[in-house]
């Protein structure tokens, strides 16, 4: 029995006969043609281990014998002078960690570029039935033949990456022990680098023989394992199911399948947690309101959950991390928060995707925690409305603008900073994981802003009683939000 490159998915008699078909079929026109036998092999096994793509580009050419003509996947280069920005953030430990973070990409992430950055079009190959720089006709692309853009290149919501990579994971960066220690929320590799200690049966550099269920690429120095894009992702694996959602080639669950627990389970867990360890030993994550199914029960509305290409009526706790966080997240947004980023939406469009932006946090929030007809959500009863809170006269001056900035937030989570008072540029601070800012943005008073002088000039004029009501309304939020968490950490019945 032929193997699939997913462990749960095999070729079946009717698949294995049509593969000794083509066999026989490139054997006999090399023969006729007098070419390479291998190379027709090459493109005929790619047509049926691969299967047409599940997306809207497919290469449109046939041959004469009616299958399409394909050319390998590594048939294709990045073209000369290409540069790309890589992704970059104040809190990003490996760039502290001697070689642990490329400026150029590698490995895979290559072969991935050369379609998803959108420089060259799609079509184009190397080599194809012995003619050099050839192109295959494509249907479905961009302008140009080059990756679609989806809901806009700036956007969220896009397979055409482009150049500038700030906006997504990061790739070529060096994961080992020390990037571990460092981070603090990540899983703890051994000194071969792998995890668990030892076994590496989750995490560890692919050597022949050795295929861990999330592979590092042997691409950094002296061969280091790094993260590439087929760290989490293989196009040789296709979701059968339509009604799990777009699985995006992922080596593991897209979604949370199963109730989180304090440890990692590969079937039930998203694929975040496989390297980034939430929970520590005590399942904070777990307990979370975001993540316990006690508590994170509403809804993602059909217009939202289309957009983000989730199944009809996923619950919050099993879009976990995909919630607030994005992989390829719309151009400004900061840590690959979802949506987070100040760019207005079209007026009336409350679930239209967001085109670039400068970085703003709350947005994120606000996808949720806003009015019932602007959530995502389809119940929001029990979900509190932050959005209008902070549009209160009297609130916490949250925005750019009421903190003085002008396109950066004022406010800025860091690591590699020593302010005199704290020394995050050790090998196990942990700063980032622990939200530390330096001092010199601590600094940075609101009241100079002039923000601070009108909320003094309101409290002024408002009475005793309104704000005593105001003092009561906040109480009573925080009690519901407190019995809430209760219930969803079991404590209460």
């Amino acid at each position: 029995m032929f193997w699939r490159k997913h462990p749960k998915k095999f070729f079946s008699p009717e698949e294995q006969r049509r593969i000794v078909e083509e066999i026989r079929k490139a054997l006999a026109v090399a023969r006729a043609n007098k070419t390479k036998a291998a190379d027709l092999l090459r493109e005929r096994l790619q047509v049926l281990t691969q299967g047409q793509s599940p997306g809207p580009v497919h290469f449109g050419a046939r041959d004469a014998g009616g299958v399409g003509v394909r050319s390998p996947l590594w048939n294709r280069r990045i073209p000369a002078g290409s540069t790309y920005t890589p992704y970059t953030s104040s809190s990003l430990d490996a760039q502290y960690i001697t070689e642990g973070l490329a400026n150029t990409p590698g490995g895979s992430s290559k072969l991935c570029l050369s379609c998803h950055d959108g420089t060259l079009a799609i079509g184009n190959v190397n080599v194809l039935n012995g003619a050099e720089n050839a192109t295959i006709p494509m249907t479905g692309t961009g302008a140009g033949g080059v990756m679609p853009p989806g809901e806009g290149t700036t956007s969220g919501f896009t397979r055409f990456i482009g150049t500038d990579l700030r906006n997504d994971h990061p790739i070529s960066i060096t994961y080992n022990a020390d990037l571990a220690l460092r981070d603090g929320e990540l899983r703890q590799l051994d000194a071969s680098q792998r995890w668990p200690a030892g076994s590496g049966s989750v995490i560890g550099v692919r050597a022949p023989g050795f295929k861990p269920l999330i592979p590092l690429e042997p691409t950094g120095a002296g061969g280091a394992g790094q993260v590439q894009c087929a760290t989490c992702h293989d196009p040789h694996i296709r979701e059968t199911n339509a009604a799990a959602g777009n699985q995006k080639f992922l080596r593991m669950n897209r979604f949370q399948e199963t109730p989180p627990v304090a440890g990692l389970t590969t079937v039930g867990d998203i694929i975040c947690l496989s390297c980034h360890d939430k929970n520590g030993a005590f399942g904070v994550w777990a307990f979370s309101a975001h993540a316990n199914p006690a508590v994170a029960n509403e809804t993602y509305r059909a217009e939202a959950a289309a957009l983000r290409e989730f199944p009809p009526d996923l619950p919050v706790w099993r879009a976990a991390c995909l919630n607030c966080h994005d992989t390829h997240t719309v151009q400004g947004a900061r840590r690959l928060t979802r949506e987070g980023t100040d760019a207005p939406l079209p007026p009336g469009s409350p679930f239209a995707a967001k085109q670039g932006g400068n970085p703003a946090l709350e947005q994120t929030c606000y996808q949720c925690h806003t009015t019932a007809a602007k959530s995502v959500l389809n119940s929001v009863a029990t979900v509190p409305n932050i959005e209008s809170d902070f549009a209160l006269p009297i609130r916490m001056p949250i925005t750019t603008p009421e903190q003085g900035g002008s396109t950066d937030e004022v406010h800025d989570i860091a690591t590699g900073f020593n302010d005199g008072f704290v020394d995050c540029t050790g090998p196990t601070n942990r700063c980032g994981t622990d939200f530390m800012e330096s001092r010199t943005k601590l600094a940075q008073r609101h009241a100079e802003s002039g923000h601070s002088a009108g909320v003094q000039r309101r409290l002024a004029c408002d009475s005793a009683d309104a704000i005593r009501a105001k003092e009561a309304s906040f109480a009573q939020r925080f009690s519901f939000a407190a019995e809430r968490s209760a219930a969803g950490m079991g404590l209460r019945t």
